[in-house]
């Protein structure tokens, strides 16, 4: 099988080093990027590691934090609630690693059903929804902190500006831009 037909969906860490993608298994995984120099220039994937697989009915996107540490896989009804190294957690919650390390996550979250994206800023904190939550926050210790139901239907992304914070929420109908949430 060709690396195309396993992959669903990629992500480059910012420093352009290594690629994240998702496997039709429910896998994270990760490769690093060598760059070969000489009169025709070539990249090569070097396979450097798969984390176990955790996706729970259909992988919607895997997603990755602004400065590339953190990511998380999201899964139409949550990541498994037990896995070899990972923490038991509830139902339709979703773990959230170090890029760095696939092995064992770094904390969950547990937005609830219906989750279809998460985002995290520079302090460390979660962003996603759920079925009856345009946007959830939780703390950086995976606890869930506010919610908001902004009446736009079904939460398709969500953006947090890094420096400030700010909210962009993009939902069926609308996009709502919030004020750093305190």
């Amino acid at each position: 099988m060709s690396m195309v037909e396993l992959v669903s969906t990629l992500a480059m860490t910012p420093d352009g080093k290594s690629v994240l993608a998702y496997t039709g298994a429910g896998e994270i995984v990760r490769w690093n990027l060598l760059f070969g120099g000489g009169s025709r220039p070539r990249v090569t994937f070097k396979l450097d590691q798969v984390g176990p697989s955790i996706a729970v009915g259909k992988p919607l996107g895997l997603v990755m934090s602004v400065d590339g540490s953190k990511t998380a896989l999201i899964s139409s009804e949550g990541n498994k609630t037990s896995a070899a190294n990972h923490p038991t957690v509830d139902a339709y919650s979703t773990y959230i690693y170090a890029t760095g390390d696939l092995s064992r996550p770094l904390r969950s979250i547990t937005p609830g059903r219906g989750a279809t994206t998460i985002a995290f800023d520079t302090a460390g904190r979660a962003y996603s929804n759920n079925a009856a939550r345009d946007l959830i926050r939780f703390t950086e210790k995976g606890e869930q902190d506010k919610e908001y139901n902004l009446g736009g239907g079904t939460t398709q992304a969500i953006l947090v500006q890094p420096d400030t914070r700010a909210v962009v929420v993009f939902t069926e109908k609308k996009c709502f831009a919030l004020e750093p949430v305190k």
